[in-house]
């Protein structure tokens, strides 16, 4: 399976990953840690879904932030695309849900503006493709 992400994902990823006061340092290691040599069917079958228009899924799933000491309830929460016919994901954001940079939810508007930058990107192809065993942006 190929592994993406929008640049707003990237730009996000690296802001949180630059303030370990905050507890946030971890977050690059703690989504290896989820997602690489996972099977495509177990990501493919997340129970939260978004929005589903076979053959794509928008799945939000949560994270454990191991920085914090935190389980999933209040770790991170990625939301990503994945498409069963190209067998890829890609990453379109991620957010604590606790701390200084936490939130609740994202709305549905924020959503479609996600959606609107992965079609822009994947269109342009500008997505970015990750190494998830290294997993470096």
């Amino acid at each position: 399976m190929d592994y993406y992400c929008i640049t707003d994902f990237e730009t996000t990823v690296n802001i949180l990953c630059k303030k370990p006061k905050n507890g946030y340092s971890k977050c690059r290691a703690d989504i290896k840690k989820k997602f690489n040599n996972k099977p495509f069917n177990e990501l493919w079958n997340t129970p939260t879904k978004l929005n589903e228009t076979v053959p794509i899924r928008i799945i939000k799933t949560r994270l454990p932030n191991s920085s914090l000491n935190v389980g999933k309830s209040a770790g991170y929460r990625i939301i990503y695309l994945i498409n069963s016919e190209t067998q890829t994901l890609t990453f379109l954001h991620v957010f604590p849900k606790i701390g200084k940079h936490g939130i609740e939810n994202i709305s549905d508007k924020e959503l479609e503006k996600l959606l609107k930058k992965f079609l822009l990107e994947k269109s342009k192809k500008s997505l970015i493709k990750l190494d998830m065993s290294n997993y470096s942006l």
